[in-house]
């Protein structure tokens, strides 16, 4: 029988910034969205003063002033890198791993009982820990959705365990009671509401529903999710990765920018990222897409979008051509006399490396010389850190730093306004 463990970093985006910055560890931390500047990941210590998931951040303005709280935007560039490590990680611990959103995943710790699972889990804490940085909880269980209701649990304790095990099917109707329906992972707000105009508040009493009731009002979807909260397994793990058709990177400035020359550094600086996680996924891509935009919000400003999209005469990886490619295109959308607030890059039409089909008159040689290069540089970067080297088109202005520029009163400056 299976025994599925659920990985969840702990507070991720705010983890990731304390790995940056070592002295917010202990102190109230927020994170907020580059776009609208509301709190999308707080501490313990931010919790605490009552600041909300989701709330913009001149909301609560006089109450992060009054606290000291220390205010972040998303570097999601940081978090990408830092959840690649985890879930490298995770695989030594089990040849089963599904990554199943950038801060959790599921392991199958089949044929691993004997060595005591809040042992082991124990131990996945301890190495994660040290490797990245980033603290986890861990729910064990025989199915995932057990697995990510023993999450929910472990993470909401008060005891320093950072696991939880739902081992026998007494371990859940213990707490079973005191858990809302939305904490259950597969009910969404559409059912839990429904649920509620039931009567059905927690998790036990819809464990209590008569499987033909579940099957008529939730559907096939509430049904596994029904079954498995009674230790039947019927999600099975997914540990084969999805190849994605397009890879983004995009950025809403900290000042609107009215000239080419800061555009065309920080626009390399993404295609270069693009480039280099394209190749992490072993892909090509086929077209590259540049956008920039204006601010919405600013209604005293002349308003546009545009983007400009070229093809490559054979799928690529090189951040050289990438990087050429979306100078070229940000030279064709760019527009004198308007402030941009946002721009970004998108690499699209994926192949796996293996499969590109080389032209009539590709150059072999040149692909072959930026190949070894990429690699070179590649490694280098991932033993030293990101962007240790990088192209010249990115100027001074490297991505990190860039990404680090952002500050809290823009943030609350460019809050979008109720």
């Amino acid at each position: 029988m299976s025994m599925y463990a659920l990985i969840d970093c702990n507070n991720f985006f705010v983890s990731c910034q304390r790995v940056l910055e070592p002295e917010l560890e202990g102190r109230p931390v927020v994170v907020v969205s580059g776009g609208d500047g509301c709190v999308i990941s707080r501490s313990n210590e931010a919790k605490a003063l009552g600041i909300k998931m989701g709330v913009p951040l001149f909301k609560v303005r006089a109450l992060t002033k009054r606290h000291n709280v220390e205010i972040r935007s998303t570097d999601f560039t940081l978090y990408r890198d830092l959840s690649h490590k985890v879930m490298d990680t995770l695989t030594m611990f089990s040849p089963e791993v599904e990554v199943y959103s950038v801060d959790e995943a599921f392991l199958n710790l089949r044929g691993l009982e004997r060595l005591g699972m809040e042992d082991y889990a124990a131990q996945i804490h301890d190495l994660i820990k040290t490797k990245t940085g980033i603290p986890i909880s861990v729910g064990l269980a025989k199915t995932k959705t057990l697995a990510k209701l023993a999450s929910h649990v472990a993470k909401k304790s008060t005891s320093p365990a950072i696991s939880h095990a739902f081992a026998e099917a007494s371990d859940i109707r213990r707490v079973a009671p005191h858990i809302d329906v939305r904490e259950v992972w597969g009910i969404g707000w559409r059912y839990a509401n429904f649920l509620y105009g039931h009567g059905i508040q927690n998790v036990n009493q819809l464990m209590d529903l008569p499987e033909a009731w579940v099957k008529r009002h939730l559907k096939i979807v509430g049904w596994r999710t029904h079954q498995e909260l009674h230790g039947v397994v019927c999600i099975p793990l997914q540990t084969q990765h999805k190849a994605r058709q397009s890879i983004q990177t995009a950025r809403t400035f900290p000042k609107m920018q009215t000239e080419m020359k800061p555009l065309e550094e920080m626009v390399a600086a993404f295609a270069s990222r693009c480039a280099f996680e394209l190749r992490m996924e072993s892909g090509c891509a086929a077209e590259i897409i540049v956008f920039l935009a204006t601010n919405r919000h600013r209604e005293d400003l002349e308003q546009v979008a545009r983007s400009f999209k070229i093809k490559f005469e054979t799928p690529t990886n090189s951040s050289i051509d990438i990087v050429a490619a979306a100078r070229t295109a940000l030279r064709r959308a760019f527009l004198q006399g308007y402030h941009y607030k946002r721009a970004g890059v998108i690499l699209a039409g994926i192949i796996p490396e293996g499969m590109v089909q080389l032209s009539l008159f590709d150059d072999w040689e040149k692909r072959s010389k930026h190949q070894k290069l990429m690699n070179i540089v590649d490694k280098i970067n991932t033993e030293n850190g990101r962007d240790t080297t990088y192209l010249a088109a990115q100027g001074t202005l490297k991505m990190q730093s860039f990404y680090n520029t952002f500050r809290p009163d823009d943030a609350v400056e460019n809050a979008e306004l109720p």
